[in-house]
């Protein structure tokens, strides 16, 4: 009878924590509504102190650091809050989703070592083309073009061929060499991509650093003329004025 007794409290307890939680939580999304974000983060904290072993404890904390660092611009206190959800469950999706965030943060502060860190073990546990994309990218915020190039190539493999990560891939490996100096290597990519691209805003900007490329290897003819061709498509890019014009005044001192 005693163990009877005992079990029905424990299940009125457990009943009476989830309601108080779930209730907690919904008093402080609509503060959040409101725009009371301190008032909103200080119900979590007491939500993530009250109720350490709730199953739902990880999205508690989530949202805690999302509001640390979306709404109260604590990067620090959310960085941290975070690194709590992954200790928690390191292979859960709040788990994933913190190493996401916490990746993000570190690309948009420039802080791409450990942006290349988060990544590294997002794909190692959470593997994924996007997340492999997302690291070749911050190898080159961190200037290890190399490293960038050996993670982007497996995106030139057929199978990738509709993905719409190859051209990503094509356009970030032409930047590498574009950065290194390396035209002729620049313009292979840059001309691939004209080829494969879908993204209308990044061909004049393509073909702007095909003209460079020509430039920089001292093709000043072949320059000028990709140039004029561009300003026929674009003859409101009132940089290409500017680029003839310029290369128009090397070739009189060539000429000279």
């Amino acid at each position: 009878m005693r163990l009877i007794v005992s079990l029905v409290a424990v299940s009125f307890f457990l009943s009476c924590s989830s309601s108080n939680f779930v209730d907690s939580e919904r008093r402080a999304e609509d503060l959040i509504q409101s725009g009371q974000y301190q008032k909103a983060a200080k119900i979590y904290e007491k939500i993530v102190n009250e109720y350490p072993k709730s199953p739902e404890i990880s999205g508690a904390i989530l949202r805690l650091a999302d509001l640390r660092v979306s709404f109260l611009g604590d990067l620090v206190k959310g960085l941290d809050e975070y690194e709590k959800v992954i200790k928690l469950d390191p292979f859960s999706e709040a788990a994933r989703l913190a190493h996401e965030k916490r990746a993000l943060i570190f690309q948009t502060n420039n802080l791409a070592q450990k942006a290349i860190e988060e990544y590294s073990v997002l794909i190692k546990f959470f593997p994924s083309d996007e997340y492999r994309m997302q690291l070749a990218e911050a190898y080159i915020s961190n200037k290890d073009y190399d490293q960038a190039r050996i993670e982007l190539k497996p995106f030139l493999f057929p199978d990738k061929q509709n993905s719409g990560y190859r051209e990503r891939a094509i356009f970030n490996i032409a930047e590498t060499y574009y950065i290194e100096g390396n035209p002729s290597e620049a313009i292979r990519f840059y001309q691939a991509y004209l080829e494969v691209g879908q993204e209308p805003a990044l061909i004049p900007e393509v073909e702007l650093k095909i003209a460079s490329c020509l430039e920089e290897m001292g093709y000043l003819g072949m320059s000028q003329k990709y140039l004029k061709k561009m300003q026929e498509k674009y003859p409101n890019m009132e940089i290409l004025s500017l680029r003839l014009k310029k290369l128009e005044e090397q070739g009189k001192k060539t000429r000279k």
